[in-house]
């Protein structure tokens, strides 16, 4: 028996913090998993989804352990990084700023970095194709607002006013190997 997949190493505090134990086995049936060590909150059901709503910020040591019938076992250990929901706007906004600052300064490449794979297939040429009308579209646009979070999955708004007119869009992160990235906009 043995804990396949990788823990979600970060939380933000009153948000629902998710990680499913995936587990290899011979004995798939018959797999219980207990937490060992927990912070206060935190349950695992008896598929091994491993839920919390963490309360304040810090670290927090997490051990959970899996058994089968068949006598085997396996221990997996773990930090969680938990922040306030301040920072990870900071966050965001930072992420957001930086993907402006290198279109102001005509690197698309440093734009793109920002982005999943797919999405910098979708958005190279659009940025190449605006870029001389760049700082005029950055200039209309509002800060981002947080609008969904998980932890591997975040939407944030930002309005722009085109033609007189207040529209709203919407960015969508996702974490790719712990790095948030953008997906769309």
């Amino acid at each position: 028996i043995k804990i396949i997949s990788e823990p979600v190493l970060e939380a933000y505090v009153n948000t629902l913090y998710q990680y499913q134990v995936e587990v290899f086995s011979n004995d798939l049936d018959n797999l219980s998993f207990t937490l060992n060590t927990a912070p206060i909150g935190m349950e695992i059901d008896e598929d091994g989804l491993i839920t919390w709503i963490p309360a304040s910020e810090g670290l927090y040591e997490v051990e959970v352990e899996v058994n089968n019938s068949l006598g085997g076992s396996d221990i997996q250990i773990f930090t969680i990084n938990t922040i306030t929901l301040n920072q990870v706007n900071n966050l965001f906004s930072c992420i957001w700023n930086n993907i402006n600052n290198e279109l102001l300064n005509s690197n698309v490449q440093g734009a793109l970095s920002y982005l999943t794979v797919s999405a910098q297939l979708k958005y190279e040429s659009v940025f190449n194709n605006l870029l001389a009308n760049m700082p005029d579209i950055i200039d209309s646009l509002s800060g981002i607002e947080r609008v969904y979070l998980s932890s591997n999955l975040a939407q944030y708004s930002l309005v722009r006013s085109v033609n007189g007119t207040e529209r709203i869009f919407f960015i969508l992160f996702t974490r790719v190997e712990g790095n948030w990235l953008i997906t769309s906009m």
